[in-house]
């Protein structure tokens, strides 16, 4: 259960569970509680989870910018595989209010009506059937995505890059990461349905590009 090289238990806060910024229907977490989860402000405000003390995953579309120096690896087409991985110049100190999430377990998927957590709100994952029927927007539904809502409660605008991940608040731990909010309708229509990168489509791309990415810059440090 250690995430990569960061000798540290992934997806277990040190702070039992009691800014949700723009999360339809939610309310504010404790300091620690999800010490995963990190704010991008610029180029583009949105979030992303820590898997380790070097690297952190987000949206691609978040990242997508010129201006965006810390190095990045992705593997974005469109709004389908929008996933992308950051590596930040230094570690990160970890401690109880910084920890990774660990990654999906090999052939666990989601549910239909399993019930995961975005930032601090309960959403369920809907059907397949339900869905590829996509709202009224110019995206098409794919296998490298699922989908979750609930009344009332739903990313919005600015969760970009947020983790989805189980099990919900107060379950038996540890936490992993399913999902990344990617795509929707409008925040407030009434039916809300949040889109999300499927992570454990990735879980293999992300192991390999890291240990290409270190492999590599240890080799240009030693010339």
């Amino acid at each position: 259960m250690v995430c990569f090289h960061s000798f540290f238990l992934c997806g277990m806060p040190q702070t039992s569970s009691a800014s949700t910024g723009r999360i339809l229907g939610g309310k504010n977490a404790e300091l620690g509680q999800i010490p995963w989860y990190l704010l991008i402000k610029e180029p583009n405000r949105g979030g992303a989870s820590l898997i380790n003390d070097r690297w952190a995953v987000t949206a691609a579309h978040v990242v997508d910018h010129d201006a965006f120096e810390p190095l990045q690896a992705s593997a974005r087409t469109n709004f389908d595989n929008d996933i992308a991985l950051i590596r930040f110049t230094s570690r990160v100190t970890l401690g109880p209010n910084i920890s990774p999430i660990c990654l999906p377990e090999n052939n666990r998927g989601l549910q239909e009506n399993e019930l995961g957590t975005l930032k601090h709100v309960p959403i369920p994952v809907y059907s397949e059937q339900k869905c590829r029927a996509t709202p009224d927007v110019k995206m098409q539904y794919t296998q490298n995505m699922f989908c979750a809502g609930a009344d009332g409660k739903d990313s919005c605008e600015k969760d970009s890059g947020g983790p989805y991940f189980v099990p919900a608040l107060d379950a038996v731990r540890p936490f992993r990461l399913m999902g990344i909010v990617s795509w929707g309708a409008s925040c407030y229509q009434r039916e809300h349905k949040g889109y999300y990168t499927k992570v454990e489509n990735y879980v293999q791309w992300i192991r390999d590009t890291i240990e290409a990415t270190e492999e590599s810059l240890k080799q240009q440090e030693s010339e």
